[in-house]
C-alpha cells in the first residue's frame, strides 16, 4: 500500500493509477501471505533441524572416543583390583593350608 493512498486503495506500481481493494482481495492478497510466510517457516524450520541434528552428530562423533578411551581405562582397573584381589585370595588360602599342615605336623 503507497503511504498516500487512502486506506482501502492499492496504485499499480506500473501505471501508478489507484484502484480499492475489495475484501475478496485482501482476502486472497493475505492468504497468498500467509501461504508464503508458512512456506518460509518450514524451510527454515527444516534447514535449522538438519544443522541441529548435523550438530549433535557432530558432538556424538567428538565425545564418543573420549568416552570409549574413559571405559576402557575403567575396565582396565576394574581387571587390576580383580586380579589383586583374586590374588589375595590365593595368598590367604596358600597360608591357610600351611597353617593347616603344622597343625596336623604338631
Amino acid at each position: 500500500m503507497n503511504p498516500q493512498s487512502p486506506a482501502g486503495t492499492i496504485s499499480c506500481p506500473h501505471c501508478k493509477n489507484s484502484f480499492e481493494l475489495t475484501k475478496a482481495l485482501k482476502g486472497q492478497l493475505r492468504d497468498h501471505l500467509k501461504e508464503e510466510f508458512d512456506k518460509e517457516a518450514r524451510v527454515t524450520l527444516e534447514r535449522e533441524k538438519k544443522r541441529t541434528e548435523l550438530e549433535a552428530a557432530e558432538k556424538a562423533r567428538s565425545t564418543y572416543p573420549v568416552e570409549l578411551n574413559d571405559t576402557k581405562a575403567a575396565l582396565k582397573e576394574s581387571k587390576k583390583a580383580t586380579e589383586a584381589a583374586q590374588q589375595g585370595v590365593l595368598k590367604v588360602r596358600k597360608q591357610a593350608r600351611e597353617l593347616q599342615q603344622q597343625r596336623e605336623q604338631l
